[in-house]
């Protein structure tokens, strides 16, 4: 597939330094699998630097009928991010054919543990988004880390979900423990939470998301708890 060009519909902040990007791709025949990513190039952008002016992005949504996808972005001292930012609705933008093996496994018998930090949870709300909506009956824990509260991206629709869905569990962790209000855990997420939440820990397919340091240690964690490597999945972001 040829780089298909969408357009930007609107920007939205989603929480704390933090954007939602929805695109409208009706005009192509553009379709993607839910927790799979795509390269983003911007034309004419205003500022540059030597990264150049595309990026690698996971789209936040399930795949629809509506012909639209989000994507969403910390706003950081990226300068691929602030182009983005500055780009006004009905801009175009070009979108490589979809990438990356993070889909939900076929096997509903076997439960799921999804891990993630900070933005990473883009492609874990994909695939969940897409589960609740095809009425998947997989079994899944989400540990999703943050420093503060006010930085969980999405946190309205995975507490709706939870609410709804006997099958999913979520279990957001913070850092913040002045946050005398916060109902959830706090972190950090090791192996005494793990053994807590997850029973027969052996028999569970892991997905980890977010910084690369961050997936390295939970990895090691898992590693050291004698999860196979066949049952672990990542996607490091930079």
């Amino acid at each position: 597939m040829k780089d298909s060009k969408v357009i930007l519909e609107k920007t939205e902040v989603i929480c704390e330094n933090t954007l939602a990007f929805t695109f409208d791709s009706r005009d192509t025949d553009y379709n993607f699998k839910a927790g799979q990513y795509a390269h983003f190039t911007l034309t004419d952008p205003k500022f540059s630097d030597e990264r150049g002016n595309t990026r690698a992005l996971s789209f936040a949504n399930a795949p629809n009928e509506y012909h639209k996808f989000v994507i969403a972005a910390r706003i950081n001292s990226s300068v691929f991010i602030k182009n983005l930012q500055s780009l006004d609705p009905g801009s175009g933008v070009f979108i490589s054919k979809p990438g990356g093996g993070l889909t939900l496994h076929s096997d509903s018998s076997v439960s799921a543990v999804f891990i993630s930090g900070g933005i990473g949870i883009t492609p874990l709300r994909s695939i969940l988004e897409d589960m609740f909506s095809r009425k998947l009956p997989h079994r899944i824990n989400l540990f999703y880390m943050n420093k503060k509260e006010t930085q969980i991206a999405f946190m309205d629709d995975f507490e709706k979900w939870a609410g709804e869905n006997k099958n999913f569990k979520f279990i957001p962790l913070i850092d913040d423990r002045e946050n005398k209000n916060w109902k959830y855990e706090f972190g950090p997420f090791n192996t005494e939470m793990l053994d807590r939440y997850i029973k027969n820990i052996r028999n569970n397919i892991y997905y980890i998301t977010g910084p690369a340091k961050l997936v390295d240690s939970v990895m090691e964690l898992l590693l050291d708890k004698n999860v196979t490597p066949e049952n672990i999945r990542i996607e490091k972001f930079k």
